[in-house]
């Protein structure tokens, strides 16, 4: 807060429209509760209980504080990753491979899965090579972020694209969860599928991706009946492999 924010949210706060606020800067739980307070005393009645905030973490001091900025008010829908302020706060030289930012991003992930809360990566400055926002897409959605921030209105297809669930993913996710229902109703828990031990962890996230995907507007793909042959319970194995050590 730099002394112009009562300013902004005063004009702002007076809009029928607005749904959602970000918050720069953001180094503790003070900051959210600040804004939120003044959503209570200012805003527009109606629209008080749908403005969400957008935490944006651009510090150490930030990270340091993520899980209780993460938990600071249930009006916090999303953290964001402030990459250009976070490396200048700690005078990291800005790579490629991003290896120097990779402890902050993870963090920012973590915290808001943990508090059921969106995670955005950080921007793409390269903004006109697609091939460089391709890949830092691809890295995002390994780690676990939701979105992205976008800096120019031509990433914004490309990365809404790539932030969709893998046509590969997703079908081994849908195969992932009939096999999960045949088995269940045979009361097994842990099965077999294409030679791979299928758990409950692994049945979340099989869930998660198959949400996103119909949130996303994916068709889900067809597959193919669960067979004996590319599954099979886990008991199943340990008795065959009892029956091969007997002999």
């Amino acid at each position: 807060m730099i002394g112009l924010e009562l300013d902004d949210l005063n004009v702002i706060l007076h809009s029928k429209r607005l749904q959602a606020i970000v918050i720069p800067k953001v180094q503790s739980a003070k900051d959210i509760h600040f804004v939120s307070q003044m959503i209570d005393a200012v805003a527009v009645e109606s629209q008080r209980e749908r403005i969400k905030l957008i935490a944006s973490v651009e510090s150490a001091l930030g990270i340091m504080n993520i899980q209780e900025i993460a938990k600071a008010d249930p009006r916090l829908d999303a953290l964001i990753f402030a990459a250009e302020d976070y490396c200048a706060d700690l005078g990291l030289i800005r790579t490629g491979t991003r290896k120097e930012m990779l402890f902050a991003r993870q963090m920012i992930v973590n915290a808001a899965a943990a508090y059921g809360l969106q995670s955005l990566d950080l921007v793409c400055v390269d903004f006109q090579n697609p091939d460089v926002l391709k890949d830092e897409c691809k890295e995002g959605r390994e780690f676990g972020f939701t979105g992205k921030q976008a800096i120019h209105p031509a990433q914004i297809d490309v990365i809404q694209q790539m932030f969709l669930p893998d046509p590969s993913d997703l079908k081994r996710a849908v195969k992932i969860l009939q096999g999960f229902e045949h088995y269940a109703e045979r009361g097994v828990g842990a099965f077999n599928l294409d030679g791979k031990m299928i758990d409950m962890p692994v049945v979340k996230w099989a869930e998660k991706v198959v949400s996103k995907a119909k949130a996303g507007g994916m068709e889900m793909p067809e597959v193919e009946g669960i067979d004996s042959s590319s599954a099979s319970s886990s008991s199943d194995g340990k008795k065959e492999s009892t029956e091969k050590s007997k002999k």
